[in-house]
Parts: C-alpha cells; sequence; structure tokens
C-alpha cells in the first residue's frame, strides 16, 4: 500500500473504535491514521446515496465530502477535510433495519472495494462484536455458528472468552482473521480453507452479501462473520497468507 494515513469510518461510538485503536497499537504502531464515527446505520447512509447521488456508483463519489457535508461539529468537519491515502469504511448488517436498502447496499459493496481508490466497505455479520464470539483457538464451532441479530451483544457478552482487548496481541488478530477468512471461504466455495493470494484477492463480498440477505430472509439469522478483521490480510495479503502457511502451529491453531 506505500505510504499511508488511513482514515475509519465507523457506525459506532464505542465497539468499532475500540478494536480498530488496538488493532492499530499491536499491529501498526507507526503507521497514522484517524477515526470518524458515524453513528448510524449503513442502510441510513445507503438510503442517503440513493437520494442525493442516485448514480453515485458510475463516477467518482467522495464520501468524505458527502460527510463533511452532513456534519454539524467543527472538529470532526476538519476531520473530513484532511488528506488520506486510504478509506476504511466499516458497518454492521443490520437486516433487522426498520428500511433495509439491501440494494443500493450491494451497490456499495462493489463500488467500496479499493481503499486506495474510493474506500473499502467491510460489513460485519451479524454486527461488529461477531469479532470476539469465540470460545478458543481454534473454535471449532465458529466454523458453522449463526446467531440473529437481535439481542446478539448480550449473547455474545455471554458467551466470548475474548471480551478483554487489552489483552489481544498481534496473534490474536491474525487468529480472528484467519477463522474468518476460512469461513467466508467456505461460504462462497463450500471449502473451510485458507486461500491461496489469488483466491483471495478474487473472492466476491458480493455474493456473500447476497446469500445472508437470502439466509435472515429465511431464517432471521445469520452467518457470524467479521469481515473487520480482514483490514489485517488487506494490508499485505501476499505476506499474511505466506506467514499464517509458515507457521500453522502459531496462528491457525
Amino acid at each position: 500500500m506505500g505510504e499511508m494515513r488511513i482514515l475509519f469510518i465507523c457506525e459506532g461510538l464505542e465497539d468499532e473504535p475500540a478494536f480498530l485503536k488496538r488493532l492499530m497499537e499491536v499491529s501498526y504502531p507507526l503507521l497514522p491514521y484517524r477515526i470518524y464515527p458515524y453513528k448510524t446505520t449503513i442502510h441510513t447512509l445507503a438510503s442517503k446515496l440513493e437520494m442525493d447521488y442516485p448514480d453515485f456508483d458510475s463516477g467518482e463519489m467522495d464520501i468524505n465530502l458527502i460527510l463533511r457535508e452532513m456534519e454539524t461539529d467543527k472538529e470532526k468537519k476538519k476531520l473530513l477535510s484532511e488528506k488520506y491515502s486510504d478509506i476504511v469504511l466499516a458497518f454492521d448488517f443490520e437486516p433487522h433495519h426498520d428500511r433495509p436498502n439491501f440494494d443500493t447496499v450491494l451497490r456499495m459493496l462493489a463500488y467500496f472495494s479499493d481503499s486506495s481508490d474510493m474506500g473499502k466497505l467491510y460489513i460485519n455479520y451479524p454486527m461488529m462484536q461477531s469479532f470476539k464470539h469465540f470460545y478458543c483457538f481454534p473454535d471449532l464451532g465458529y466454523r458453522t455458528r449463526f446467531a440473529s441479530p437481535y439481542r446478539y451483544k448480550e449473547r455474545v457478552g455471554e458467551e466470548s472468552r475474548f471480551s478483554d482487548l487489552s489483552k489481544y496481541t498481534y496473534e490474536t488478530f491474525v487468529k480472528i482473521a484467519v477463522q474468518n477468512i476460512k469461513k467466508a471461504y467456505e461460504i462462497l466455495h463450500s471449502q473451510y480453507i485458507l486461500p491461496s493470494c489469488d483466491d483471495y484477492m478474487d473472492m466476491e463480498w458480493s455474493r456473500i452479501y447476497m446469500q445472508e440477505v437470502a439466509i435472515f430472509q429465511e431464517r432471521l439469522e445469520t452467518h457470524v462473520l467479521n469481515t473487520l478483521s480482514f483490514f489485517l490480510i488487506d494490508y499485505n495479503p501476499t505476506r499474511f497468507l505466506e506467514m499464517v502457511v509458515r507457521h500453522p502451529e502459531k496462528y491457525d491453531s
């Protein structure tokens, strides 16, 4: 990715910023970044784009400019006015939103596909707290773990053995990413394996989104899947995946 200065645009005020701050602290302590809490859902943002920028994915939309026009806080406006090499958007799936906008979110996933271009959108299923929905590593049950978005935070609070972020190390984040990428690959290809770099780069996040929409509409639940953890992979996919292959006893067990 070269010289980087990252803007993280996230849905919540607590869970996403806390996760990102600890991730950056133990993984990239010298990498400059800022966090902008959007404080509302992916469907609200999707509806805003659909209403005011109906052709957003046919040109070069500036998401920072759009958010800056909506923002009333002067300090946050200033934050959005700064220059960044990469933009990362992190949101919950929110299928139970009172006015879901699945079609536009699907367009957003296709458009926001590169952090160094228009930005990279990560959607977490059923929500951000999936990053800590583990009993152990490896957690064999995680592979087939589904959850309803209703009272999901409470469920994770009761079941997680990794609720204290201050104890997370780089190795912890790698293990989270590994379990999630193997699960994502299985959702797409019916194989619970670590993908090659080429296979990882070809993974279709829109297909996962459409599958999760269909599963929720049928069963009112989704796979438990945290895609924000893939930021660790996306920083350098080749190096990350080769590291895991070389040291499976450390990162994949």
